[in-house]
């Protein structure tokens, strides 16, 4: 059986607010790992013959290389991974697929089809919505598909049934991550991820676990059942990796500090097997203390993005963000001292933020001083407890994400939530505040002494020039 995964093409930067459109290019065309992973079970579990097709990549590629090979090929399967930014190129995808192969049975997954599977099975271009992990679930549409069996039953995903939409039940998690293969990354071009912020690329995404505990209310994430790789596991995808040619390793896991047993674990096989490779990870300042940061430092753990969000106890209180303040600042102290360069995310217009506890979180910022901030604008998301919140607003706007998961219009613009400050209030402070951090003298001569090429000052160069210019 023939089966095309696709990565549809990304613009979502026309569609953000101001400083966030610009702060996206730091991690621009990441591979899509669940893509991946979907392509590499199949291959190691079935004899179907699966391409992948990227059109998330630095040079623009044109639809007509998808038309072509479907009319040429005839898959009688296609998946196309699906998030909110670029909903409506998928169904330009989905829609250019059936019109040269219409019996080709046409899939989406993703975390937009997550929230809105009956909306995605009200477009005529889709067949299947993918509800959750898509490994097993796409494996075994795919052998009914070629069997001629109905979808009746088959767990994570709904389908149509002439003019009804069947919503099959849910799909347990997979409570042993490693049953899945590495992602297949043979045909994702090693070179197209680079990460402005370091001089190790090209970086290759992974993950060492799957799923977050914690219930931020702002958060799209909806896999609440942690479940740890086994380290040995980790460091063989490491070294495959290197096989591949890639210099460093970018982990994606949502909460990598989750379990301390878990990152000492890995800390140690990284050091067994003398893997001399540098990493970076997500982690939460209220699982972390200065030994296991010492320990990372010692198996190569070069930068640390923590979630600060806010200076104010009372927004990180209101959002079950589950941290303090007292905690962000003592991760921030504790990764300087060991040599590990931290990376702070802030969030400005928080449900109920005032001016005055906005300009708090810039000071903080600054007294904090990580090595690099990221500022969002809060946008709240569909599946998000805040979304839900914001469309009883009524500056908010309505159910304006459903609507464009029905109607998918190119010029679609993403919505901040405008409570006490309005969105023009939000987006000044946003720049303000990025303009107040990075333009200090000590903290340019500090990018400065860090570059790896000219080519480097030149992207950072660029992206400050974007900056100064964002209104």
């Amino acid at each position: 059986m023939r089966i095309l995964l696709i990565n549809p093409p990304l613009t979502h930067q026309a569609h953000l607010p101001g400083t966030a459109r610009v702060q996206m290019d730091y991690h621009d065309f990441a591979p899509p790992l669940g893509l991946l992973y979907v392509k590499s079970y199949l291959e190691a579990n079935s004899g179907h013959e699966v391409r992948f097709l990227n059109f998330q990549t630095p040079r623009p590629r044109p639809l007509s290389d998808l038309t072509r090979l479907v009319e040429e090929w005839r898959p009688e399967a296609a998946g196309i991974t699906v998030m909110t930014w670029f909903w409506h190129h998928a169904v330009e995808v989905a829609q250019a697929i059936k019109s040269v192969s219409p019996r080709t049975v046409v899939a989406a997954g993703g975390a937009h089809i997550r929230v809105f599977p009956a909306e995605t099975l009200s477009r005529p271009e889709f067949d299947v919505a993918v509800v959750g992990e898509g490994e097993k679930t796409f494996l075994e549409l795919c052998e009914r598909i070629e069997s001629g069996q109905s979808l009746e039953g088959l767990p994570g995903a709904w389908f149509k049934e002439g003019d009804r939409i069947v919503e099959n039940p849910p799909r347990p998690v997979e409570s042993d991550p490693d049953v899945f293969p590495f992602p297949d990354r043979s045909e994702f071009d090693p070179a197209q991820h680079r990460v402005i912020l370091d001089k190790f690329s090209p970086s290759a995404v992974m993950m060492s676990s799957r799923g977050c505990a914690y219930h931020c209310t702002f958060c799209q994430n909806y896999d609440r059942q942690y479940r740890m790789r086994r380290p040995e596991r980790v460091v063989d995808e490491i070294l495959a990796c290197r096989e591949l040619g890639y210099a460093s390793i970018d982990f994606y896991d949502d909460n990598f500090n989750h379990s301390r047993r878990h990152v000492e674990g890995f800390c140690r096989e990284m050091l067994e097997r003398k893997v001399n490779m540098p990493w970076m990870c997500r982690c939460r300042v209220n699982r972390i203390d200065r030994d296991l940061l010492a320990l990372m430092k010692e198996a190569g753990c070069q930068r640390i993005h923590f979630g600060v969000e806010s200076a104010n106890q009372r927004l990180l209180d209101l959002t079950r963000k589950d941290i303090t303040v007292e905690q962000a600042r003592s991760a921030i102290a504790w990764s300087r001292e060991v040599g590990i360069s931290p990376l702070a995310y802030f969030i400005i217009g928080f449900p109920g933020e005032t001016v005055e506890e906005a300009k708090n979180t810039i000071r903080f910022a600054i007294e904090l001083d990580p090595d690099y901030v990221i500022y969002h604008p809060l946008i709240p998301m569909a599946g998000t407890r805040i979304y839900q919140e914001a469309v009883q607003h009524p500056d908010f706007g309505g159910d304006y994400l459903r609507e464009f998961a029905l109607n998918p219009v190119p010029d679609m613009a993403f919505k901040v939530y405008p409570t006490v400050m309005s969105e023009e209030q939000i987006l000044k402070l946003l720049r303000y505040a990025l303009l107040r951090f990075y333009f200090r003298p000590r903290v340019i001569w500090r990018n400065l002494k860090r570059v790896g090429s000219l080519k480097e000052i030149a992207v950072k160069a660029s992206t400050a020039f974007k900056l100064l210019e964002t209104r």
